[in-house]
């Protein structure tokens, strides 16, 4: 992602921080609602970054009126911003695959965040607005791509575009090419050969809570996440792979709040 893009974000989002930063705290209308009414909460949703998406849940417990505990679970897909997907230029019913991905990526994430309720004002016209800071373990697990590749009985009598056989196999972008690669193979190919990379997940956002009952949550979540590494994750067969993947995210929440 360009770093400019980040950076704008990050002016963008600052400014909310700083203000409801600044807000008192005091309010004991808010303060009564969700200390007295509404002690924990669970929502789940659909969740956009802009290297893959996926879906969360999250369980929720008061500290005060105004802050709340988050404990998430989120799993979403990982895509590198260099993929490209393409089609055998010989074969009209080919299968689409991406040129150069040796790896398929799911990352699954642990998280512990605090909520917290500052722009009551807002709230009063309809829309509570906070601000979301977690942490966790980035889980991401690698699961080799396999491919369809066109073969020939006889290999010194090749024609790309008349293969006797395909065989399904773990991509080499050494054997493999444009040729000879007629699509993508099952997706369960290779599922047993995956592997595991351990990184830290960082993820910050503003929280815009719209829901017109009380004890409903309708919420919308943007922010800015950062995925850390010790190494690139090898997601392509390039040196465009990189060990920490920042992006912008936004968060689709719906769930309920309870009073015990």
């Amino acid at each position: 992602m360009p770093m400019k893009v980040i950076y704008l974000i990050f002016i963008f989002l600052l400014p909310s921080v700083v203000v409801f930063g600044q807000q008192e705290e005091g309010n004991l209308g808010i303060f009564e609602e969700n200390s007295v009414v509404y002690r924990s909460q669970r929502n789940g949703g659909a969740i956009l970054y802009t290297n893959g998406w996926g879906g969360n849940f999250y369980w929720g417990k008061h500290i005060d009126g105004f802050k709340r505990r988050m404990l998430g679970i989120e799993l979403t897909t990982v895509k590198n911003p260099k993929e490209v997907r393409q089609y055998n230029p010989y074969h009209q019913n080919a299968k689409s695959y991406v040129f150069g991905k040796i790896n398929s990526v799911i990352a699954l994430r642990p998280t512990y965040g605090i909520k917290v309720d500052k722009f009551d004002k807002l709230r009063e016209n309809g829309v509570q607005v906070g601000y979301y800071f977690a942490v966790g373990p980035a889980l991401t697990f690698l699961k080799p791509v396999y491919l369809e590749i066109g073969k020939f009985i006889d290999e010194e009598n090749v024609n790309p575009f008349d293969y006797d056989y395909l065989s399904a196999e773990r991509y080499d972008p050494s054997e493999h090419s444009l040729t000879n690669i007629y699509g993508r193979s099952s997706y369960l190919k290779g599922l047993l050969e995956t592997d595991l990379m351990v990184g830290l997940h960082v993820k910050v956002g503003a929280h815009f809570e719209y829901s017109p009952e009380k004890d409903k949550i309708r919420a919308l979540e943007v922010g800015i996440a950062g995925d850390f590494f010790p190494a690139p994750v090898p997601i392509m067969a390039s040196d465009v792979n990189q060990s920490i993947l920042f992006n912008i995210y936004l968060n689709f929440l719906f769930g309920k709040k309870y009073k015990e």
